[in-house]
């Protein structure tokens, strides 16, 4: 295979994205998996948000680090910023499917079932 085609090159950046995710889970454990997300938690609820479990909260703080991580690399190139956002944006996929998978299985608990249709509010300068 060409040591310049896209697999070749994607398969080496995952590759050093991996080796940071062993890193950081070395210095730092698992931040996440217990997290009790008690400052979203409380802005969701002063915000007027619906009561989210620690899964949705999850997601949405994956999506902040997904965006924090954007806007550090609009302030300049830097390599480690990449694989990070290359972590986040794998775990934000992977949680979000999982969250979304539970809700279609859980009727129930009012939560299952397809996502009810929504309309986003404009965004800025477009309205």
């Amino acid at each position: 295979m060409n040591d310049e085609s896209f697999a070749v090159l994607a398969g080496h950046g995952l590759s050093r994205s991996m080796a940071l995710v062993s890193e950081r889970q070395k210095q730092y454990g698992d931040s996440w998996g217990g997290c009790p997300w008690t400052q979203m938690r409380s802005v969701a609820e002063a915000l007027g948000l619906e009561e989210m479990d620690a899964a949705e909260l999850t997601c949405l703080a994956l999506a902040a680090f997904c965006d924090q991580k954007w806007q550090r690399q609009a302030q300049g190139y830097k390599a480690d910023t990449l694989d990070d956002e290359v972590n986040y944006l794998a775990a934000l996929r992977e949680k979000v499917s999982r969250v979304l998978a539970r809700r279609s299985e859980t009727p129930a608990s009012g939560r299952g079932g397809p996502e009810p249709p929504h309309s986003s509010p404009p965004r800025p300068g477009t309205a």
